[in-house]
């Protein structure tokens, strides 16, 4: 049955249907494949037999290819890909130990979230906004947060500032340790808990659309700036403080300034020929 749902995928990807309708049949898709797995290994120990598993190569590709578009968007995420870089399907497939299948696979996946673009004849590529693509996801941003922020702070606001409490202590410690993947994955975690509280999971589910696309941006435009941490440190505490002080005024204009600085970074990046 697996196997018969990745070509439709793939289909799927290729058609007009919206990113969200696609996110959730990727969802039943990969959580399908886990069972099965599980099943399959269940049978494996049970009888001693590796024939059982390997009698159904479709399910353990995947499986794989669940595993490998996870380990392919953290890597983006954290970095690891520029913006823009070609992915060699070989060498990822070397790299993380897999065949090529579950590879092509997992790009597949990556392609309709955004995160990865596969041009015909060409390969695939990690994707690369435009700059008109960083101010609508900026606008975007602004729209959802600020909303978000104000639906969790009014009906569970002890809830939402325990979480930011707890993840922006996490950022102080990776500043420290000069650890900037952690940084950034706190970074990240931290916006996602303005939704996290809020009840609305449309909200949620709205921001999730772009949420790669907007961690990536965040990993390699703030490299423009060498004050960067500082300035966000600083930002990210006054966030609390706002939302502590009810001041949603006051919150828009900050995260307004504090989102809008991927802009700067972007053109920061083209003059420079980063990008």
């Amino acid at each position: 049955e697996i196997a018969e749902m990745i070509p439709v995928v793939r289909a799927i990807a290729a058609s007009g249907v919206t990113v969200l309708m696609i996110e959730h049949v990727m969802q039943a898709v990969m959580s399908l494949a886990e069972h099965v797995w599980v099943l399959a290994q269940g049978q494996l120990i049970a009888e001693g037999s590796p024939a059982e598993v390997t009698r159904h190569p479709q399910v353990i590709e995947a499986y794989l290819g669940h595993g490998t578009a996870a380990r392919l968007r953290q890597a983006i995420i954290d970095g690891e890909f520029a913006l823009g870089q070609m992915i060699s399907e070989e060498t990822l497939a070397e790299s993380f130990g897999v065949s090529r299948t579950p590879v092509r696979d997992a790009l597949t996946l990556l392609q309709t979230t955004g995160l990865v673009e596969v041009r015909p004849k060409r390969g695939s590529f990690v994707f690369r906004p435009t700059e008109e693509d960083v101010i609508k996801v900026c606008e975007y941003r602004v729209l959802l947060e600020v909303h978000a922020a104000r639906q969790s702070s009014e009906r569970n606001r002890d809830l939402l500032l325990a979480d930011l409490r707890r993840v922006y202590n996490e950022m102080q410690q990776a500043f420290a340790a000069d650890d900037t993947v952690r940084y950034g994955r706190c970074d990240t975690e931290f916006h996602q808990v303005l939704f996290l509280h809020c009840d609305n999971h449309y909200l949620g589910d709205a921001y999730n659309l772009v949420s790669g696309k907007i961690a990536a941006m965040r990993t390699n435009l703030a490299r423009q700036y060498s004050d960067a941490r500082d300035t966000s440190m600083a930002e990210h505490a006054e966030v609390i403080r706002l939302i502590e002080a009810g001041d949603f005024e006051g919150l828009t204009t900050l995260l307004t300034a504090h989102i809008d600085r991927t802009i700067d970074s972007y053109q920061r990046a083209v003059r420079s020929q980063v990008l």
